[in-house]
């Protein structure tokens, strides 16, 4: 058998010294998937109010208080009809679940989230008090405080218009938004190896999966709202492409949970019925009918979330115009309703307010560091999610006519569940996440040494110590994960519907608290619609 030689020596040594640092790894791998749990409970560094415990007065002249606890959680559920199960943080485990393993290593939650720019406490202010014209305007002016993460400013403005109600320019922006979320997909292989070895933030912001889908959810509300319906269903229809090829990019046991979208079926069917041709019709009824198979297979597995009472009743009086087993099979699937008929809604126009509610989840960095048998310090980063709280669970729309004087009143249903859905893509990714983290590790590990042998082979032993150390600290002040997310997201949205005598009228929608007490009220303006017209509106409110 032949002798090694020097350079084999010197490659089994190098190969060697990855031994402890592969078997570290692989213990930090297991502790890093159970600490990236959600976190339910948190300040709010971007509430303009401070966290949890604070009193303040509501716009409603009532004192209420800021950062709902479980129970109060629980009761907004419960006020939607939610199933969802209560979760338990990493604070409240056991200690057996807790007990460290059997090398050294912390695992932290700094409780900061990110990108900490100053724009955004300023933008959380203006949304608190519906002033999202000068939100938007904040935005504009800060655009280089985003650099390379044009994306996100972008997702960020267009949102602002949404709320402000400037379509045109919302549509526009997101618009541009989509086009370049889909140039980032495609961006080149150098910029993406920079993430691999020094970190995620090296990349432009390219966006979560689920907020990649809600680009053209909101644009399809955008041309909605301008009564543009064949602009609005084109749109909407990418949805259902857009998560198929988002899914086909993972392994067929890695896919995400998030993979169709209920909200967006349920308003494919809307628009389909804003323009009652017999064709735009039958689509309408396949769009509720898939819309309430997604809720009770999907939405209420996945977010604790059942059919709206609203999509029902939209599905009941579809299938009744299709007749026989369809007819059938509706009222077997979601019971007997009082429902609006297709004549009825001829008579009569139809108003659909949408409401963006609440704050989506915000994210924090949380960390695990450990030290190797050699000395070198091992860290890994990785984003987690904590919610924001918001006071407001219910929005009661009013619309006073003009010439009858009569009053109609709706009060909204939860449709789109945005911050579990959120939730629940971060978690998806995680193990994609923490398997980028190790080997961005690895790396660090394996350049230092290999520099660190170097310098000793020259320089001596001691400056390779000094070389490793250095190595060692650069390695673990690199490593941050990427806490950029789209903060100005709602948590919900709700849909609530009227259906009014031909005529015009004054819309107002007043958001409620769990005790029923005004929150804030939003000031619709006037409209006036004719018979067997369909009418979109949307809203916002973040407190």
């Amino acid at each position: 058998m032949p002798r090694e030689g020097p350079e084999e020596r010197n490659t089994w040594l190098r190969a060697s010294r990855l031994i402890p640092v592969g078997l570290v790894l692989c213990l930090l791998w297991m502790v890093a998937c159970k600490a990236t749990a959600p976190v339910h409970q948190r300040d709010d560094p971007f509430s303009a109010e401070g966290g949890p415990g604070l009193i303040r007065v509501s716009d409603g002249g009532h004192k209420a208080r800021q950062g709902p606890g479980r129970e109060e959680k629980s009761e907004r559920d419960k006020a939607d009809g939610r199933t969802l199960p209560q979760p338990t943080s990493e604070a409240e485990a056991s200690d057996e679940e807790s007990a460290p393993v059997s090398i050294q290593q912390t695992v932290e939650s700094s409780g900061d989230a990110g990108p900490q720019l100053p724009v955004y406490e300023q933008v959380a202010s203006l949304c608190e008090k519906g002033d999202f014209d000068s939100a938007e305007s904040a935005l504009k002016e800060s655009r280089e405080e985003f650099g390379k993460d044009r994306l996100l400013h972008l997702m960020e403005t267009a949102l602002m218009n949404l709320y402000a109600g400037r379509d045109e320019a919302a549509v526009k922006l997101f618009t541009e938004a989509d086009r370049l979320d889909q140039e980032l997909y495609t961006q080149s292989l150098t910029v993406q190896a920079s993430t691999f070895i020094i970190n995620d933030l090296t990349a432009p912001y390219r966006g979560e999966d689920f907020e990649s889908v809600l680009l053209n959810l909101f644009l399809s509300l955008g041309y909605a709202r301008r009564g543009m319906m064949e602009d609005a269903l084109v749109e909407a229809r990418k949805v259902d492409s857009k998560l198929a090829s988002i899914n086909n990019q993972y392994p067929s046991d890695k896919k995400n949970v998030y993979k169709e979208d209920a909200f967006v079926r349920w308003l494919m069917g809307m628009m389909y019925e804003a323009e009652p041709g017999s064709g735009n019709l039958n689509d309408a009824y396949v769009s509720y009918r898939k819309a309430v198979e997604l809720y009770e297979e999907d939405y209420r597995t996945n977010y604790g979330v059942g059919t709206p009472s609203l999509l029902k009743e939209d599905y009941l009086r579809l299938a009744r115009w299709m007749g026989g087993d369809d007819w059938k099979s509706a009222r077997k699937s979601v019971g007997d309703l009082p429902f609006k008929t297709l004549e009825d809604r001829r008579k009569l126009a139809t108003l659909v307010f949408i409401h963006f509610n609440g704050k989506s989840p915000v994210k924090v960095e949380s960390s695990i560091t450990s030290p190797l048998p050699d000395g070198h310090i091992v860290k890994l980063a990785f984003p987690m999610y904590q919610e924001r709280p918001f006071r407001v669970v219910v929005s009661e729309i009013t619309a006073v006519g003009v010439d009858q004087k009569a009053v109609h009143k709706a009060r909204s249903r939860l449709g789109e569940p945005v911050g579990e859905i959120a939730l629940k893509n971060l978690e998806n990714r995680k193990g994609r996440i923490v398997a980028k983290a190790i080997i961005r590790a690895a790396a660090k590990y394996a350049a230092t040494k290999a520099i660190q042998e170097q310098v000793s082979q020259r320089w001596g032993e001691g400056w390779g110590r000094v070389v490793g150390v250095v190595g060692s600290i650069a390695s673990v002040l690199s490593e941050r994960a990427d806490l950029r997310f789209w903060q100005t997201l709602p948590h919900q949205i709700r849909v609530a519907k009227l259906y009014v005598p031909p005529g015009e009228y004054v819309l107002g929608a007043d958001s409620l608290d769990l005790k029923e007490r005004s929150v804030v009220k939003v000031d619709l303006g006037t409209v006036r619609v004719q018979a067997g017209e369909t009418k979109f509106f949307t809203f916002g409110t973040t407190l």
